[in-house]
């Protein structure tokens, strides 16, 4: 029934770009780029496979709605590369996606995230103790009505790990922080924040702090507006500084 719903996706698609090689052997690939040279076919393409040749592209996962009860939408675990392009995630338990440690150059772009659970997106990404970055991101996605259920701690955008970013986004109407800001090298940049912390104390729309370990952050060309501050809330908090 659609009370119990678990998973809706509408219009999946990914989009692929191929490079001059990938044979998996130097003999196919070898072949492969002799082939093409002499204007031949391709002797490693399969039978009836349809063929695409260098550098063109196709999508495989583009314009996609997610829509789940419970849970997260989406987890990148280990990757490399992967990005979530023009997605509506909405209606989830707990976040719209959440980004592991061991992925590299992984994010989400041009997104709509909204009526969530307990925050948005889950940056991490990076080994702190190694100085390896991350890379991951999140970019200009709109980011709003996401602590349907958790409010304490639970950002738009909760980054953690070494070197991620979340630059030209719009965070909007939450009850807490737009961004909770953890670990090293982090970048927030060219935000619109505004409409958040409505029912908080003690808090800020991008917070950060605590732990003198985490430095060398960069946060640089947001705009933060419309933050009531009754309840003791700033637009950066830096707590226990």
């Amino acid at each position: 029934t659609m009370e119990n719903r678990l998973l809706e996706v509408e219009g999946a698609s990914k989009q692929y770009r191929l490079g001059m090689i990938g044979g998996g052997t130097l003999h196919g690939d070898f072949t492969s780029w002799f082939a093409r040279i002499r204007g031949k076919e391709d002797p490693n393409t399969k039978i009836g496979a349809e063929h695409y040749g260098p550098n063109e592209t196709f999508w495989a996962l583009r314009d996609v709605s997610f829509n789940v009860d419970r849970g997260d939408a989406v987890a990148i675990n280990g990757c490399r590369n992967t990005r979530l392009e023009e997605c509506s995630i909405h209606g989830m338990g707990h976040v719209a996606a959440r980004i592991d440690r061991d992925s590299r150059s992984c994010g989400l772009s041009r997104c709509e995230l909204y009526d969530l659970g307990a925050g948005a997106v889950e940056l991490g990404g990076g080994d702190r103790v190694n100085i390896v970055r991350g890379d991951n991101y999140v970019e200009n996605c709109r980011i709003h009505n996401f602590n349907r259920i958790e409010m304490q701690y639970r950002g738009g955008g909760v980054m953690a790990g070494l070197g991620n970013r979340i630059s030209g986004c719009e965070f909007y109407q939450s009850a807490t922080m737009a961004i909770l800001m953890l670990g090293n090298d982090q970048t927030v940049e060219y935000c619109n924040v505004h409409h958040v912390c409505m029912d908080i104390e003690d808090n800020g729309a991008l917070y950060h702090g605590r732990n003198p370990a985490q430095r060398g952050s960069v946060i640089r060309g947001n705009y933060f507006h419309d933050i009531e501050v009754p309840f003791n809330v700033r637009a950066l908090y830096h707590d226990d500084g």
